[in-house]
């Protein structure tokens, strides 16, 4: 039987895309030896702390734009990064297919049913309380006893790579580990428990997993955040709307022009930011939901971080979990959308 348009388009995808970036054997803390020997970015140059993130490394970026385009990107850089996460998956499922489409090995599917501290990236989509109509039992596990305000509970989405998080049985495993931003841990929040997958697609290479929680300090700084990220997003909708054209055309052409971010948890470790630029061609596709490339740094434990373009008004409503690294420093997001808009 000949294969239908859509069959090679998702062959397409999966033969793009190169080696996963999921850390293996992450020491607790992330204290993984890989960091200090990394082959792929040794010395992590260009990995930028989330607390030093500032106008100077967006001048070295992006030269040549007006200062309010500057601080617009700073601002935004920094909500989104407000919200990305580390995942620790302790187990593999037995679910998780041998060999991908393309026949080539599914990312740790020769590890099925094992035990393994393998840890990615993630970051939050949208938290949903009572107040959004979230009125289905809660599914944490483990509620309090007490008055119907007591029990008051929230329901988080975290988006990732499905190579990441495959199914519902490592989901509930999961350690979400929020606001790691020092080298200490000092100001992070983890979450355990109470998790499942909302929705998952391995072809795109992305899933939506949701935690329910209790934790009313957690959730309402969550709520806060998106809310801020949806606020900061539309501004830089109406600032790009105005300057795009007059900053951006201005940069040399190359095969990447588009500025993206890529914000994860390399090796495990606390947050960083790398800087880079897309491909515009593969952006073309990305917004029909196909996957697209860029050169922003990323190492094992970038799997599932936040990769966003920030040069187009349509670009700058949606992100895409990062998949894989198809050579050096070439990356390739999931395909799919997550909308802010």
């Amino acid at each position: 039987m000949a294969e239908s348009k859509n069959d090679k388009q998702i062959k397409a995808h999966l033969i793009m895309r190169g080696t996963h970036e999921v850390e293996e054997n992450c020491l607790e803390g992330g204290g993984c030896v890989s960091f200090i020997n990394c082959r792929k970015n040794p010395g992590h140059t260009g990995f930028i702390p989330v607390y030093e993130f500032s106008e100077i490394n967006v001048r070295s970026w992006i030269p040549n734009v007006e200062q309010s385009t500057v601080n617009g990107i700073v601002e935004y850089v920094e909500c989104c990064a407000d919200l990305v996460v580390r995942i620790g998956v302790p187990f593999i499922s037995s679910q998780r297919p041998e060999t991908a489409a393309d026949g080539k090995t599914y990312p740790f599917g020769n590890k099925r049913g094992q035990r393994l501290n393998i840890v990615g990236s993630g970051f939050v989509n949208q938290v949903y309380g009572r107040d959004d109509g979230l009125n289905k039992p809660c599914k944490c596990g483990k509620c309090p006893r007490g008055t119907a305000e007591e029990n008051r509970y929230w329901k988080i989405e975290v988006a990732t790579a499905r190579h990441v998080v495959y199914d519902d049985s490592e989901a509930r495993g999961c350690k979400v580990v929020f606001f790691d931003d020092h080298p200490d841990g000092s100001g992070s929040v983890t979450l355990t428990g109470g998790g499942g997958l909302e929705c998952a697609d391995t072809e795109n290479d992305k899933c939506l997993l949701m935690y329910y929680t209790h934790d009313r300090v957690l959730a309402q700084r969550l709520e806060y955040l998106c809310n801020r990220r949806r606020e900061v997003l539309r501004r830089w909708f109406d600032l790009t709307r105005m300057v795009k054209k007059r900053d951006y055309n201005d940069l040399p052409q190359s095969v990447f022009t588009v500025p993206s971010i890529v914000i994860s948890h390399p090796h495990g470790r606390m947050k960083y930011i790398t800087l880079g630029h897309s491909d515009p061609e593969s952006l073309t596709g990305a917004l029909r939901g196909e996957p697209f490339t860029y050169n922003a740094a990323t190492c094992p434990g970038s799997s599932g971080g936040f990769v966003l373009p920030l040069a187009d008004l349509c670009y700058s409503f949606w992100a895409k979990p990062h998949s894989s690294s198809l050579s050096g420093n070439h990356g390739c997001s999931g395909g799919g959308i997550f909308c802010y808009c």
